[in-house]
């Protein structure tokens, strides 16, 4: 999980919610409890990382939907998230993005695959904004 200036914190569910689906989530203090928000439906991906969140309060993930992953954004507008896939694997550049991702103080996204790449071992990866 990660949070955000205001405490609130954010996540991705493995998705046993009876649906199978998983979801990003923000968990709002509240009187001394947690408000839950479904920020969105990830649908039947693999989520294979925790979330990493830039200076603007946009979300990172990576999932594996189909073939070898995607990295994806969740921007939020008001009390509205916008899902956008940044990058999808192709195997060359990489397969199965897992682990942290990272982002610096530019907007720059870091991660790494386990899989693909010139060696088939996986790849560190960077995307610019």
């Amino acid at each position: 999980m990660i949070s955000d200036a205001s405490g609130n914190l954010y996540g991705f569910s493995d998705g046993d919610d009876g649906n199978g689906s998983e979801n990003a989530f923000e968990l709002s203090p509240s009187n001394g409890g947690w408000n839950y928000t479904l920020v969105n439906d990830l649908g039947s991906e693999g989520n294979l990382s925790g979330p990493a969140m830039d200076s603007a309060g946009n979300l990172y993930g990576s999932n594996v939907i189909y073939g070898y992953g995607t990295l994806f954004k969740l921007t939020r507008s008001g009390n509205t998230w916008t899902y956008s896939v940044l990058h999808t694997f192709s195997g060359s550049d990489g397969e199965f993005p897992v682990g942290t991702l990272t982002v610096d103080s530019s907007g720059n996204l870091y991660g790494t695959t386990i899989e693909g790449g010139a060696y088939g071992y996986g790849v560190i990866w960077e995307i610019t904004p």
